[in-house]
């Protein structure tokens, strides 16, 4: 079909339905929702503060002006409540879901840091945010197919109808199938999809075929498995992918994946798109939870750690800033060794002694082979380094290696291992208790804050 009629088409379809019309009236509630965030914010600060006080507030007028501020948050959430009595355009359910979650994380980091006195408040606040999360999960249940999403690459990408034979491009698209629910209808996986178990059963049962590597997905065999949707995350090799897959009319969606926030992102995108946003908003909401509890954690963190992530070892790469790992790390509460560099930088060894990290992580490197090559390079320098003479340099493997490196909705579960790692005795151990090599053989279960 011809592009430019495909998108007529489209359009009309849309007209027909009347999303704009149907769904009018709610397009200020993402500015109501960031005042509300804003707010939030300060408030953290406020409670914060008094908590510290030796006598739980530093004064009758800052508990007054603490709680007019939740009352201000809780008129602001009846507002939303209000507005949401009317339908939403799809675009705006995702943004709202999203910015509902943003408030949960913080009223959850509230309930822990506020006085008992403050609590019956931040429990209203919460049933409210909890009826706003119900009724936008009911608002998703009716907004039927077509759907139009927003990908990682600005387009606008047309779903005509529910899609019953999705092809994942990458294991961290796979596992966000899986958590939205919508596994079973996966019929092509890159050869790296692992996770959950399930899959590799389906792949050897003949269920889901295999499309080739990460890198080089084969459009031939995507398009021998007539797809309805292809996901994919945003690499250069997926990008490819979409735009060859443009002239057969299927629909492509590119996933972000440089942030713990695109990960929530990608998890309302991909429900949308497969018409289980319901599920979709549940998880989000569960990692946003998960998510301000290792912050709470955190809070109890004095000297942070610099911490060094290696990817690769020859050459040496590292994550920096502008990663999901970046974020991994700052939100177990270290600080990023190379947080002053973007992506996945190479490195050289005398970089990482200058940097002087307390703490290196290797992911799928055997530390043995990493501290042979840095003696190669430095000789004694590399005593220079505190993790090298403190002995705190571990690598992660096995499965959760793959959590470590995929931007899915199980980061929940990386961050409490990064955070045991960096921070041991907010867990009741300490650094000679973390065995050298991480994985679910030495550590079979995984610390929860």
């Amino acid at each position: 079909m011809d592009r430019a009629l495909a998108i007529a088409l489209a359009a009309l379809v849309i007209a027909i339905i009347g999303f704009g019309t149907i769904y009018a009236g709610i397009s200020s509630l993402e500015t109501q929702l960031k005042e509300a965030n804003s707010r939030i914010a300060s408030l953290q600060k406020e409670v914060k503060t008094l908590k510290e006080a030796s006598s739980g507030y530093a004064s009758t007028a800052q508990l007054e002006d603490v709680k007019s501020a939740l009352e201000a948050v809780l008129g602001d959430i009846k507002s939303m409540q209000d507005r949401l009595e009317k339908a939403a355009t799809q675009e705006d359910i995702q943004e709202i879901a999203l910015e509902v979650a943003s408030l949960q994380e913080k009223l959850a980091i509230l309930e822990k840091l506020a006085s008992e006195e403050l609590q019956g408040q931040i429990e209203d606040l919460a049933m409210q945010l909890s009826k706003i999360q119900a009724e936008v999960q009911e608002i998703s249940a009716k907004i039927n197919f077509p759907v139009i999403v927003t990908d990682a690459t600005g387009d606008q990408v047309f779903i005509a109808s529910r899609p019953e034979r999705i092809v994942s491009l990458a294991p961290a698209v796979t596992e966000t199938l899986y958590f939205v629910g919508a596994l079973d209808r996966l019929v092509g996986v890159d050869e790296y999809s692992d996770y959950p178990p399930e899959v590799l059963e389906m792949i050897d049962n003949g269920v889901i075929e295999t499309i080739g590597g990460f890198w080089n997905p084969s459009v031939e065999k995507i398009l021998a498995l007539e797809p309805d949707l292809v996901i994919g995350v945003d690499a250069p090799p997926h990008r490819q992918v979409k735009e060859l897959l443009k002239d057969y009319g299927i629909p492509v969606v590119i996933l972000p994946q440089n942030s713990i926030d695109d990960v929530r992102r990608s998890i309302v995108i991909v429900g949308m798109a497969t018409g289980n946003m319901d599920r979709a908003i549940e998880v989000v909401g569960d990692l946003s939870r998960t998510l301000a509890l290792v912050k709470t954690v955190a809070d109890g963190v004095n000297d942070q750690v610099k911490v060094a992530l290696i990817v690769w070892l020859n050459p040496i790469f590292v994550s920096g800033n502008d990663t999901f790992q970046n974020d991994i790390i700052e939100f177990a509460g270290g600080i990023n060794a190379f947080g002053n560099m973007s992506g996945w930088p190479i490195i050289s060894a005398e970089d990482l002694a200058a940097a002087k990290p307390d703490v290196i992580i290797l992911s799928n490197i055997n530390v043995t082979d990493f501290l042979d090559a840095l003696v190669n390079q430095l000789g004694d320098a590399v005593l220079e380094i505190p993790a090298v003479t403190n002995k705190r340099i571990y690598t992660i493997t096995g499965d959760y290696a793959d959590m470590l490196s995929r931007p899915s909705p199980r980061i929940t579960q990386i961050i409490p291992l990064i955070q045991y790692i960096l921070y041991p005795q907010l867990y009741g151990a300490s650094p000679i208790d973390i065995p050298q090599v991480i994985s679910p053989e030495t550590i079979p279960e995984i610390p929860q804050p």
